[in-house]
């Protein structure tokens, strides 16, 4: 079972405070989905995806689509 809580906070870690108000935080954590076989968290945006380990919520995993002109 996913902590929302838990995971808005570890999210909350991976993004400068500057960039919360450009993101829908609350819709991002409510549409997290299990995955690695129910081991981890996988929360994602059109700007990134991070995976949360579910016990610890630390993050395993990021990818982000910064274009580099």
């Amino acid at each position: 079972m996913i902590d929302y809580e838990r995971l808005m906070n570890a999210l909350k870690d991976m993004l400068l405070e500057e960039h919360w108000d450009n993101y829908d935080l609350t819709g991002i954590v409510r549409n997290a989905v299990l995955c690695w076989d129910d081991t981890a968290v996988l929360v994602k945006s059109s700007d990134f995806s991070f995976v949360f380990d579910l016990l610890s919520y630390e993050c395993l995993s990021v990818n982000t689509n910064d274009l580099k002109e």
